[in-house]
């Protein structure tokens, strides 16, 4: 997967997509962007 924008952030500094923003079951947490990875660390 390329990515190309015009952005000044890197991208790995965004916050998760797909697997990692609903893999926690607290669907308040998504809403502070505070989520759990799949290995249970937080970011």
């Amino acid at each position: 997967v390329l990515v190309v924008t015009d952005e000044t952030d890197h991208p790995y500094m965004r916050p998760p997509l797909s697997k990692e923003l609903w893999y926690n079951k607290d669907r308040k947490l998504s809403d502070q962007l505070s989520f759990k990875q799949w290995n249970g660390t937080e970011r």
